[in-house]
């Protein structure tokens, strides 16, 4: 019976460290990566909106030579102020699929009145005229490529809500799971507190080397700084997040680790001291002590040995007669 109990103590620990597991992931990556408000406060640090300004007036210049048109057309067609509205509407249509209108619609209006200020006096003919509309075209694409490829905003939507979904429902199973295991342990372990202290400082020590040996595993085989994913702004911002997770991961790994070897160490230190004391307690009454001892001694012999014990009895009965 002792060994079915321990056996099932040891399964309990287990599915509670298997629980722990999963629910630290599933709230790392939901107060990161699908927290919009966390994913903003990134991109402002990352300087993500400057980098985007910077790399979408260098993409607009490409198409200059092409039109033949001075460099000063392109100024104040857009502004950071723009690219921070904009980068804010992509956001909220992911992560709240609220219909958020993105355009280039201002891009375009500027960008004609500084085509029309830099021709003013100029004979420009039709085909001029349809060779400037494609110019403008092009470059209000290249804009809104520049600050996200927004076609799959739908497809990104869909995906992160399925996602969030399967983690919610995963979430409310793993704390079912956690409570039963705690409470298996519980009655397996009944009176004996220290031990039930010590198997789930086992679930944390388990829990935490799984994360440490994850977060080394992560780093030897994928290089976060290497990710690149639509261009260098947003790849940063993403390397960011990433870091973060895994930074997260490993410090609740450390300190499960930890928490759970100190549990470990300090419930059997505790125990053993009690255990022992009593002992020694015994040890300074010595007459009791030692009749005590004598009387575990005699019963010992009579438990190892009943079938001789009777044999002699019944020897000094037959020679009395």
């Amino acid at each position: 019976m002792k060994k079915v109990k321990s056996v099932f103590r040891y399964v309990f620990a287990s599915v509670l460290a298997i629980s722990l597991i999963i629910y630290f992931v599933i709230n790392t990556f939901s107060s990161t990566l699908f927290d919009k408000n966390y994913v903003l406060k990134v991109i402002d640090e990352t300087g993500y909106y400057d980098k985007i300004y910077g790399y979408a007036t260098s993409n607009f210049e490409n198409y200059i030579i092409q039109s033949g048109l001075d460099k000063s057309v392109l100024e104040g067609i857009i502004t950071r102020e723009d690219i921070v509205n904009d980068t804010q509407k992509i956001l909220t249509n992911i992560y709240s699929n609220i219909e958020e209108t993105v355009n280039a619609d201002s891009l375009k209006t500027k960008l004609h009145a500084n085509i029309d200020t830099a021709t003013q006096g100029m004979l420009v003919t039709e085909e001029q005229k349809a060779s400037l509309n494609a110019f403008v075209d092009e470059v209000a694409k290249e804009y809104l490529n520049a600050i996200a490829h927004f076609d799959y905003e739908k497809e990104i939507f869909n995906a992160c809500h399925k996602f969030s979904f399967v983690l919610d429902v995963t979430n409310k199973l793993v704390l079912i799971f956690a409570a039963v295991s705690l409470f298996g342990l519980m009655v397996t372990c009944g009176k004996r507190f220290y031990r039930l202290i010590s198997f789930i400082g086992f679930s944390l020590f388990t829990t935490g080397l799984f994360f440490i040996i994850m977060n080394i595993f992560v780093n030897t085989k994928i290089n976060i700084q290497t990710i690149t994913i639509l261009n260098e702004a947003f790849s940063f911002v993403i390397r960011e997040i990433l870091s973060a997770i895994l930074g997260q991961i490993v410090g609740k790994g450390l300190l499960m680790f930890f928490g759970g070897f100190v549990l470990i160490f300090v419930s059997n230190l505790v125990h053993n001291y009690f255990k022992y004391q009593g002992v020694n307690e015994d040890k300074t009454d010595k007459p009791a002590y030692k009749s005590k001892k004598k009387r575990i001694k005699n019963r010992k012999k009579k438990d190892k040995n009943p079938k001789l014990l009777a044999e002699k009895n019944n020897n000094k009965i037959t020679e009395k007669k």
